[in-house]
């Protein structure tokens, strides 16, 4: 399947307001397979709300333009938790068009990025986040009274996700795909806690409920995986809806 060339690219993305566009994901690392799709980052002009570009087919790929501006770039390199998506694919991407330079100086300050500057952030972050999710925790264990299915799908699913969320911030797990967020984050987590998340999944099996009371047990290890980074309050309301929960 070929791949659309760069002035096929620029033809289809350049659009009013565009100061720069870019090539990332799997074909800017050369990592491509048959069912790949061309992802091109757009940079416009201004403040506010990009506009969006939808995705479109040229010849045999699928081509998918993330819009945005130029402030909101260089704004998600100091919140962590965009930050850990947005640092290795800014090193990786291909520079198709750049106006005013700013593209590049984009992909230098990615080059340069160093963890150590939004870490507190980060754990800051991480922390408030398991605090808000005692609220998750509490939803499953009123639908795993009541066996109901269709809370437990919302709230586990809800839950799981903000755990491996949670430990990507506070270790500072830099994603180099969406494929690679769960090996990486994995690694980063060690053995017992991506056991409790394949069974919070339904990896190995188990029913809803199972995957309930495994999301609750992926909550309590996240919780002991980033004590040292959680404030003492957030802890406090994690813990308790720990212990209401036994």
């Amino acid at each position: 399947m070929q791949i659309p060339d760069d002035a096929a690219l620029i033809g289809f993305a350049d659009l009013p307001g565009t100061r720069g566009l870019a090539l990332a994901g799997s074909i800017a690392r050369g990592e491509h397979t048959p069912w790949s799709d061309v992802d091109v980052l757009r940079y416009v002009a201004g403040t506010g709300v990009a506009d969006s570009v939808p995705p479109r087919w040229i010849g045999d790929r699928l081509v998918r333009v993330s819009s945005q501006t130029m402030e909101e770039a260089w704004a998600e390199l100091d919140r962590p938790e965009i930050a850990i998506w947005a640092v290795l694919p800014l090193r990786e991407m291909r520079v198709l068009l750049d106006r005013d330079g700013d593209v590049a100086h984009l992909a230098e300050r990615a080059r340069a990025f160093d963890w150590s500057s939004i870490a507190e952030r980060a754990r800051t972050w991480a922390s408030r986040r398991l605090a808000k999710d005692a609220e998750n925790v509490l939803k499953l264990r009123a639908a795993i009274d009541r066996a109901d299915e269709s809370s437990i799908l919302n709230a586990h699913l809800n839950l799981a996700q903000h755990c491996a969320d949670a430990v990507a911030v506070a270790r500072g797990v830099l994603i180099p795909t969406e494929n690679r967020f769960h090996d990486v984050v994995r690694t980063a987590a060690g053995a017992e806690w991506t056991r409790l998340q394949r069974s919070a999944y339904g990896l190995d099996g188990g029913n809803a409920v199972a995957r309930a009371r495994a999301t609750c047990a992926l909550y309590a290890s996240t919780l002991r995986l980033l004590a040292a980074d959680l404030d003492p309050d957030d802890r406090a309301v994690a813990e308790r809806v720990l212990e209401m929960s036994v």
